[in-house]
């Protein structure tokens, strides 16, 4: 394993202890583990099942079906997610591209 390759994996695990110890918040998506692709050795995170996909596709296919009330629900959902981790010392970097990275401060 080349370093760059061990700082990621040290990266994804850190990830993986943090976000276990916010499994409680109900607006926050449960982490279970980590694995590496077989066939291009791309890591990635083991979570919960999201039904509908992640948040950017969902809206894709819903906005149109979507109430006021309803997106209001999702922002203040995104929002309480956000003060908890916050709470915890923790910088959601990135909530637009498809990589959701965190850092803890």
């Amino acid at each position: 394993m080349c370093i760059y390759e061990y700082v990621y994996v040290s990266y994804i695990y850190i990830c993986h202890c943090i976000f276990n110890k916010l499994s409680y918040h109900q607006n926050i998506v449960k982490i279970f583990g980590f694995s590496k692709e077989a066939d291009n050795g791309d890591y990635f995170l083991v979570t919960e099942y999201a039904n509908g996909g992640n948040l950017r596709q969902y809206l894709k296919d819903n906005h149109q079906n979507l109430t006021w009330h309803d997106k209001m629900r999702l922002t203040i959902d995104i929002t309480n997610g956000l003060q908890c981790i916050h709470s915890h010392d923790i910088v959601h970097i990135s909530l637009v591209n498809g990589l959701s990275q965190c850092l803890k401060l």
